[in-house]
């Protein structure tokens, strides 16, 4: 039984010592290597950059809706703070005056509100060509982002406008319910408006990052 054991270990060695030869060996770690270079490498680069790109992206897509939605409320706040500071001392405020004020603050306010708000559309979706989303998720994508949210922005800006040209109007009379009411409304409106903008946001990076 040892002997036979002893040839046919004998007769396997000639058939596997070759595996080990030093030239054989140099041989498979190059093509390994060149496998590597050619193929694995370039993959495992491109996924890596595919994901530095979501990341990117979802941080423009955040840090956008985190300058948009202060800039919203001060326009709002200082159109509140106008109107009651008005209803407090009615006699005493030089409404006129009181108005130029007010159109020069808001002018400067909307103008910051107006670098921030736009100029990201166009950004985000250029980086959205370079994440390597499938073309039906990239346009649910620039539907949700590019025209959804971009539309309730729109709807926000409407909102304030009605509410800031009542403060600016020659007939404006503080003590006048229904520009109370207005502004309660308005509050209402930009809440609900926000609320949309977050669900929109959420809904575009679950899709980024799925």
């Amino acid at each position: 039984m040892r002997k036979n054991i002893q040839v046919t270990t004998e007769t396997r060695s000639p058939r596997q010592g070759w595996l080990r030869h030093p030239a054989v060996v140099a041989l498979l770690t190059v093509a390994f290597m060149s496998l590597a270079t050619s193929v694995l490498i370039p993959h495992i680069s491109d996924i890596v950059g595919r994901q530095a790109a979501k990341r990117r992206v979802v941080k423009i897509i955040i840090q956008y809706h985190a300058n948009v939605k202060p800039s919203l409320n001060a326009l709002l706040t200082t159109l509140k703070l106008y109107h009651k500071k008005n209803i407090v001392a009615p006699h005493i405020t030089d409404i006129p005056e009181a108005q130029r004020g007010l159109r020069a603050k808001m002018e400067q306010l909307y103008l910051d509100f107006d670098r921030s708000a736009w100029f990201w559309f166009d950004e985000i979706c250029e980086d959205l060509k370079i994440v390597g989303l499938d073309e039906r998720t990239r346009n649910s994508i620039e539907k949700l982002f590019l025209q959804d949210f971009k539309k309730s922005l729109e709807q926000s800006t409407d909102t304030l406008d009605i509410f800031w040209d009542k403060c600016l109007d020659k007939n404006y009379a503080p003590s006048d319910p229904n520009v109370s009411a207005l502004m309660g409304r308005t509050r209402q409106m930009l809440d609900s408006q926000t609320k949309d903008r977050m669900i929109i946001i959420e809904q575009t990076l679950r899709l980024i990052l799925d």
